[in-house]
């Protein structure tokens, strides 16, 4: 008998212990996310294209830009006079010292210059698509015959946020 209640014993023991052996340790990770506060703008070429030497019509167009921005980021967006410009006057320059005027506006042909950023911007909240702007070009008519030749500008785009 004596040996029967050893062995129980010992078999409870042994089961008792195996379950005391399982230990566990724990920790915690970290996790996080920035979205940065940033945009981006993409911007078409104004190409007015090759038309005669007399300008006795005004030559328009239509362009676009796109801006980019953070969801619920605020932003304006402007477009400076140009690398010709005299003054506020856009000009298109053949590079010898001749100058085609044009005006660039925000909302149709004729209608609100887009001017220096200060001065003459559009306003907008970031959805982080892009959005849209139409970019409306004008040669004006004008009495002088310009020399012939290829005339080019560079217009600077600034998104401010």
């Amino acid at each position: 008998m004596f040996k029967k209640v050893a062995i129980a014993a010992a078999l409870g023991a042994a089961a008792f212990s195996s379950n005391a052996v399982a230990l566990t340790a724990t920790n915690t990770i970290a996790v996080s996310a920035t979205i940065s506060a940033a945009c981006s703008v993409a911007t078409s070429a104004l190409a007015f294209g090759t038309f005669p030497t007399t300008v006795g019509a005004p030559h328009n167009l239509t362009s676009s830009l796109n801006v980019t921005c953070a969801t619920g980021l605020p932003y304006t967006v402007g477009i400076d006079v140009g690398n010709n410009a005299l003054g506020s006057v856009r000009r298109l320059s053949d590079g010898a010292s001749h100058f085609i005027t044009y005006e660039v506006y925000s909302d149709s042909l004729g209608g609100t210059p887009w001017d220096v950023p200060a001065t003459s911007t559009i306003s907008g909240t970031g959805n982080s698509a892009a959005q849209p702007f139409n970019v409306f070009a004008q040669i004006p008519a004008t009495a002088t015959t310009p020399t012939a030749g290829a005339y080019t500008d560079t217009l600077t785009v600034t998104v401010t946020y």
